[in-house]
């Protein structure tokens, strides 16, 4: 399970960063339609249980992962300190964990 959330995430991130920078192509495309149908399936419970998260841990996951921030720059949006940054960001993934292995 946590090498197909990590994979996911790094799909996402880069489906994202090709979208801002071209438009969509049939290769693009084809490499979506490749994506194991147990990784679908983790993308698309993924939204409803980071919604079950605390708004802290859920912050801190979506800065990190989505928009791709550091640790120190994730910490310095939200106006926290790198080590409690780190915390909730360890606190989320391990909520994420149990409850995607649950699903």
């Amino acid at each position: 399970m946590r090498i197909a959330s990590r994979e996911a995430f790094r799909r996402l991130r880069k489906l994202r960063r090709r979208r801002n920078e071209e438009p969509l192509d049939v290769d693009v495309a084809a490499q979506i339609e490749e994506v194991p149908r147990e990784v679908e399936a983790l993308l698309d419970a993924l939204p409803a249980h980071l919604d079950a998260l605390s708004p802290a841990s859920r912050a801190v996951l979506t800065l990190h992962y989505e928009h791709g921030l550091t640790l120190q720059e994730t910490a310095d949006i939200l106006a926290i300190a790198p080590g409690t940054a780190k915390s909730r960001l360890a606190y989320g993934l391990r909520c994420l964990r149990r409850a995607l292995e649950l699903a």
